[in-house]
């Protein structure tokens, strides 16, 4: 299966680290991270477990209408069997 996590940052909290070892633990599915935001203080740890990242930069009010269509446009290409979003900010 492919799944798609969508979280709003990669800071070093609670749920972004939960997120890491939950992709770590699964050696049976495909996971793919979707970051809204530019906070990427765990980048270097999920790219090192060689975790597809794409960053969407929903912060900016000036680029927010071409960035929702990115993420659509990423989220249609990648083929999902499930889509799991993290935290209520990525829920919308």
């Amino acid at each position: 299966m492919k799944i798609t996590h969508i979280i709003v940052s990669l800071e070093n909290h609670g749920a972004q680290n939960f997120l890491l070892n939950l992709i770590c633990a699964d050696k049976e599915n495909e996971h793919n991270v979707i970051c809204l935001s530019e906070k990427l203080d765990l980048i270097n740890k999920y790219k090192c477990k060689n975790i597809k990242i794409n960053i969407i930069n929903l912060n900016s009010f000036i680029l927010f209408v071409p960035n929702i269509i990115k993420l659509i446009t990423v989220l249609n290409k990648s083929k999902n069997n499930i889509i799991q979003s993290w935290l209520y900010h990525s829920d919308f």
